[in-house]
């Protein structure tokens, strides 16, 4: 079984191999961003400033808003958006609609931090060596940047 896992590379496991975990990963997080673009298209823009969606489970659309107020009005909402929303392809097995309230998930609400990060010199060989046996050009390119950013 080891020899199954470190036969396998980081180009194979990063191109969606289905039997790998960051293949599922991969494809959940593409599936969601899909639907909080339709999430954000149909709800009204004061509400959508104020909320995301964080899973599509079961059947359940869970959404996270960032206060109380905002979760009173969405809630009088949720009937007529669940109706609207499993109209679209990507929620046709939607029943309900769930929130719960996450403070602190909005951009403009989040603390700033003044912390310097840095990359040490191992860490950059080991991402320069890492991209240097990936085939995918973009990230490829994108391991190179962070190797050499200061």
């Amino acid at each position: 079984m080891d020899e199954l896992l470190t036969s396998k590379t980081i180009d194979s496991i990063l191109q969606q191999d289905p039997q790998s975990i960051l293949g599922f990963i991969q494809k959940k997080v593409i599936l969601l961003k899909k639907i909080n673009q339709l999430w954000q298209a149909e709800i009204p823009l004061e509400i959508c400033q104020h909320s995301r969606v964080a899973n599509f489970r079961e059947n359940c659309l869970v959404i996270e808003i960032d206060s109380a107020a905002w979760a009173t009005r969405l809630r009088y909402l949720i009937p007529d958006l669940t109706k609207k929303l499993a109209k679209n392809p990507l929620l046709n097995s939607l029943k309900q609609i769930e929130w719960y309230i996450q403070p602190n998930f909005h951009p403009s609400s989040a603390k700033s931090t003044n912390l310097s990060l840095s990359l040490s010199d191992r860490n950059a060989h080991l991402l320069r060596n890492t991209a240097m046996n990936i085939k995918g050009k973009p990230l490829q390119d994108a391991l190179v940047r962070l190797s050499t950013k200061e």
